[in-house]
């Protein structure tokens, strides 16, 4: 009753209480109180909507990403619509989702209300408005127990909520096909914190040489050169997320060829830092060596590793297992 230091009593709890606007007075004169509406905003903070299936699209998805994170097991993933896709600004983003039923009045319907997963968004729903969500076949069937029963339902009634992505490890920066110093895109994968990236920046040597945005399409991001043409590699990489948070990754980026991957040294919502020298590519080759005088051979494997500092005008490469 006594929740409020306002005079008049809200007529919605939900829509009133928000911990990041000063429209709330919370009496402090009573923990319980404090306590109770803490409690109340965790209840607040999922909303209702509806799920539908269809066969999934992991790779080739319309916002080009090449997969799931790892923390999907490569199959827990949705299509998402409306603003929450955002023209392909959504792309990457995790929601916490649970079955609350049949929806409609489908008898036959059920599934377990007592399951939640976290799902990440890869596809676009044109169709779909922000609170209707397209699961593929393996999120429904974890609901539902079955894929019979998932095909019974084929819409469910859910609750859902968007909130970190629990990818550990770094970014990776994947070059689209095709580009180069004068025309660059690249892909954006495993980025943790809330998954969404806002904005991108170009930096070379402390100096903004670029941004990048999604102003050719959802898939990937086009990157625009402060001078026309992006300087030699290696560069780093800002990126931005919707919550303001912001990394930047020091030279994350050491080649503009097509189809490169380049794995940065850090990630949004302080996410594991541990393969931060995987920008560089270790490649394991098998060769024939001699052994001996009497000119016989034996077969062998010896590792290559990539110098990270590498272009298509200067490369070297070095053997960190005294194989040479």
């Amino acid at each position: 009753q006594n929740f409020f230091s306002q005079t008049q009593q809200p007529s919605s709890f939900c829509y009133i209480f928000n911990p990041f606007t000063t429209k709330t007075y919370i009496n402090m004169k009573s923990a319980m109180s404090l306590v109770a509406l803490l409690a109340m905003y965790e209840i607040c903070a999922a909303e209702s909507g509806k799920a539908t299936m269809y066969g999934g699209n992991l790779n080739g998805n319309a916002c080009g990403m090449d997969g799931t994170a790892d923390a999907f097991q490569q199959k827990y993933y949705a299509a998402i619509g409306s603003s929450n896709f955002n023209d392909g600004y959504g792309c990457g983003k995790c929601y916490t989702v649970r079955c609350t039923g049949a929806y409609g009045t489908n008898v036959d319907c059920s599934c377990d209300t007592s399951k939640s997963i976290t799902i990440q968004a890869l596809d676009q729903c044109p169709e779909c408005d922000d609170s209707h969500f397209d699961f593929n076949t393996d999120v429904m069937v974890y609901f539902t127990g079955s894929s019979s029963m998932a095909g019974t339902c084929g819409i469910i009634a859910i609750e859902y909520e968007q909130v970190d992505c629990d990818i550990s490890g770094n970014f990776r920066v994947v070059n689209k096909g095709g580009t180069s110093r004068w025309w660059y895109g690249m892909h954006l994968n495993d980025v943790a914190g809330d998954g969404g990236v806002s904005a991108v920046n170009l930096f070379k040597n402390g100096d903004k040489v670029g941004y990048c945005n999604k102003g050719q399409g959802p898939s990937f991001w086009i990157c625009t050169a402060s001078s026309g043409t992006f300087p030699d590699a290696p560069l780093d990489i800002q990126i931005i997320g919707y919550s303001g948070e912001s990394v930047t990754a020091s030279g994350c980026i050491t080649s503009y060829e097509g189809g490169a991957e380049m794995r940065c040294n850090t990630n949004l919502g302080g996410a594991s830092t541990s393969d931060s020298t995987s920008d560089t590519k270790t490649t394991t080759t098998t060769t024939t060596t001699s052994s001996g005088s009497s000119g016989s051979t034996a077969s062998g494997k010896i590792q290559i590793k990539q110098n990270s500092d590498v272009s298509v005008w200067w490369y070297a490469i070095e053997f960190p297992n005294g194989d040479n």
